[in-house]
């Protein structure tokens, strides 16, 4: 029996330069969305960004535009938003490719 779970990725580059107060105020954002629940996180030091999955039912167009929304409207400039289609994690890299086929990968530092 095979398994196909679809996961989805919103990448947040400059994230980490965010103000203390505007992260907690993402978070509370993000926990009153009906539609979307964001199942896991990761901080990608290197790039100052973080990287949030959904699970599989979340209508990622809709989670990307309402946190770009919260951005605009606290005039947050420096962060951009990107969906991810594929993420794919080796020994020592992972590889992001965004929505629009442009990819970027990352050494793991270990």
């Amino acid at each position: 029996m095979e398994f196909i779970i679809e996961i989805k990725f919103i990448y947040i580059k400059n994230y980490l330069f965010l103000t203390r107060r505007d992260k907690l105020e993402f978070f509370k954002l993000t926990g009153k969305f009906e539609n979307f629940r964001i199942s896991n996180q990761k901080v990608v030091l290197s790039e100052k960004s973080l990287l949030l999955e959904f699970n599989e039912n979340t209508d990622i167009d809709l989670a990307k535009e309402k946190i770009d929304e919260f951005l605009e409207k606290r005039q947050i400039l420096n962060v951009e938003t990107r969906i991810l289609e594929e993420l794919i994690l080796t020994n020592d890299q992972i590889k992001m490719i965004f929505k629009n086929h442009e990819q970027k990968n990352l050494t793991l530092k270990m």
